[in-house]
């Protein structure tokens, strides 16, 4: 299906946030992602995105991205031309990294744009729940007035190569954290720092863990 580009922002430095306004409600999970079809190019071209925020609306449903613009990528030339009322394939909603639906509390760890289904899962979750989020500098932060207005979130911003006065010092160490018996563990982020961290957190036999590794 076609989705219309309502609203094109940069986040920071190479984050881009863009709100598709799509003309079907969609079947959606907190921690979803989403499937553009970039039609244009030379060669089949593919991506998906991490939801950050699903809203139905009168005429179908919106569905805000943000997307970390690499140079590198196949992707980056056309994101970068990218305006408001531009059109884009959507091919659907899809992903099995989504949020349970209990009351046990919840640990959301990730990094950098590994963030964005962690805030949609940290948004729907009424259970108590921590959220730990780094990157290598301040400016590479995106969201933060979002994660502070997450209702009853405990939240902890690290930044790992400078010393920022209103945020944690160095990469994000559960080793020395505690959690309730029964707490889920939600990582999202690159397989080496997500494999780091299942193994810590399984060091103390914590159990109910989900991951995200791309």
């Amino acid at each position: 299906m076609i989705g219309k580009i309502i609203s094109y922002q940069m986040l920071n430095h190479d984050v881009v946030e863009i709100i598709f306004q799509l003309p079907e409600v969609l079947n959606y999970k907190p921690g979803q992602w989403a499937l553009i079809d970039y039609k244009d190019a030379e060669q089949p071209l593919k991506r998906a995105y991490s939801i950050a925020e699903y809203k139905v609306v009168a005429q179908g449903c919106q569905i805000t991205l943000a997307i970390k613009m690499l140079e590198w990528s196949k992707s980056w030339w056309y994101l970068r031309q990218a305006k408001e009322w531009d059109e884009f394939e959507i091919v659907g909603i899809f992903g099995h990294f989504v949020l349970q639906e209990n009351n046990n509390p919840k640990v959301f760890v990730g990094t950098w744009t590994w963030l964005v289904p962690l805030i949609a899962m940290a948004n729907e979750t009424k259970s108590q729940k921590k959220l730990y989020f780094s990157v290598s500098y301040k400016s590479d932060l995106f969201y933060v007035d979002r994660i502070k207005n997450i209702e009853n979130l405990e939240s902890h911003i690290h930044i790992s190569r400078e010393e920022v006065e209103w945020c944690e010092p160095g990469r994000i160490d559960l080793s020395k954290e505690s959690f309730p018996d029964n707490a889920e563990f939600y990582l999202c982020g690159n397989p080496t720092v997500v494999n780091s961290l299942v193994e810590t957190i399984e060091s103390k036999w914590y159990k109910n863990i989900y991951t995200e590794k791309y």
